[in-house]
């Protein structure tokens, strides 16, 4: 085998690693960012309805839990969408909604 065919054939093998890498290293930030939000909602819902100096913090219980759900999203898209077509054979534009999309 040559020297580039080689190069090639190395290429071609370690690639799906480092796509594998960066995926996990960028679902372990949306975990590690969910589980900041869910800590903060819980210590918010601790808080005694009688101590009027903190009750205020509560009104930032709702955007908190947009927040979790938005994250609970992009770990659903990052993780379970691309392996849709893997698991049913249909490409993933079929349930997007995205006609344009190659599958």
């Amino acid at each position: 085998m040559e020297p580039t065919q080689l190069s090639h054939v190395m290429s071609e093998a370690t690639a799906p690693a480092f796509v594998l890498g960066a995926v996990a290293a960028f679902v372990a930030i949306l975990f590690n960012r969910m589980t900041a939000v869910i800590e903060r909602i819980r210590s918010l819902n601790e808080i005694a309805a009688e101590d009027t100096a903190r009750a205020h913090l509560k009104s930032d219980i709702p955007r908190l839990r947009q927040r979790a759900k938005l994250l609970n999203s992009a770990v659903y898209l990052a993780i379970i969408r691309p392996h849709v077509r893997l698991s049913t054979g249909r490409p993933v534009s079929q349930y997007a909604g995205n006609e344009g999309c190659a599958g």
